[in-house]
């Protein structure tokens, strides 16, 4: 192990906040969304409501937890396939 000041974090955790991330991104498209502090993550990794325009308001509608999941591998070599289809 080499000396170096900081922290020490698994790679494969890291890949999991990615993820985290880019739900965060996808679910507040939706309506708000909020992430949950990672020391307070028991299960639940976003909080989000559905959300409807009407007019100049926003009315939230329905209060959902969302808790993320990803196999990075799978999630590139679809995204991969798909990308091929799409070119060719």
């Amino acid at each position: 192990m080499s000396k170096r000041s900081g922290g020490l974090i698994t790679y494969n955790l890291r890949e999991g906040f990615r993820s985290e991330y880019l739900a965060h991104y996808a679910f507040s498209a939706f309506g708000p969304s909020i992430q949950i502090q990672r020391e307070d993550d028991f299960g639940l990794d976003l909080i989000c409501n559905l959300s409807e325009q009407e007019g100049n308001m926003l009315i939230t509608k329905l209060a959902y937890g969302v808790q993320v999941k990803v196999k990075v591998k799978n999630l590139f070599s679809k995204a991969n396939k798909q990308l091929n289809g799409f070119l060719n």
